[in-house]
């Protein structure tokens, strides 16, 4: 009985070790995969903005609907209106626009 006793009470913290090192790796998967993903947004920022840059054109949003456009660079110079602003917000490269605005 003793024998038994022993082997099954090391079993147990061997299991229970096990368990513990499986939680600790995944709380640190977990930081990776959001560090990766943190990383990846604002990548995916960059990346919008460079081609915006590229391809000439600026990204601005309607303040009555919170769509966001692209528009020809140098909108923001010729509009006078208040209805579109200019993009501030780096958060807002990452959102899908709702269409183009070129210059008349």
């Amino acid at each position: 009985d003793s024998f038994v006793s022993t082997t099954n009470q090391a079993s147990n913290e061997k299991v229970a070790l096990a368990q513990q090192i499986s939680q600790n790796f995944n709380a640190t998967m977990d930081g990776f995969m959001s560090s990766w993903e943190s990383r990846n947004r604002s990548q995916d920022i960059m990346s919008q903005k460079q081609s915006d840059a590229t391809l000439g054109y600026e990204r601005i949003y309607d303040t009555e609907t919170g769509e966001i456009y692209k528009a020809t660079n140098g909108f923001t110079d010729v509009y006078d209106g208040k209805r579109y602003k200019a993009v501030t917000d780096d958060n807002m490269y990452a959102e899908p626009i709702s269409g183009y605005i070129e210059k008349q």
